[in-house]
């Protein structure tokens, strides 16, 4: 489906597509957006609603991460006895 603007001639391909204003203004825009929810998770605040909130969703998960490698870190691990014969025996029919 294209977008019809009026006195924009359509998508170019190439290096001039890339400078087209209208591929630039919402890369600047996405990358500002993502420069500012990057430095309010590194800080733990932000202005744009929502980053806090995304951080501690982040952090929960961390947390259920690192409950669950601790708990499977105290496991000990005993090697099983040597089975029986040489390995190329036929196993019984239940």
């Amino acid at each position: 489906m294209a977008l019809a603007l009026a006195g924009h001639p359509g998508p170019q391909v190439g290096i001039a597509g890339l400078l087209d204003p209208m591929m630039l203004v919402p890369a600047g825009i996405g990358a500002a957006a993502g420069l500012l929810i990057g430095h309010g998770l590194i800080r733990g605040r932000a202005r744009l609603p929502g980053v806090e909130y995304l951080g501690s969703q982040i952090e929960a998960l961390r947390e259920a991460e690192r409950a669950a490698l601790q708990r499977h870190s105290d496991l000990e691990v005993v090697p099983s006895d040597t089975p029986a014969g040489r390995g190329g025996e036929v196993t019984p029919r239940s």
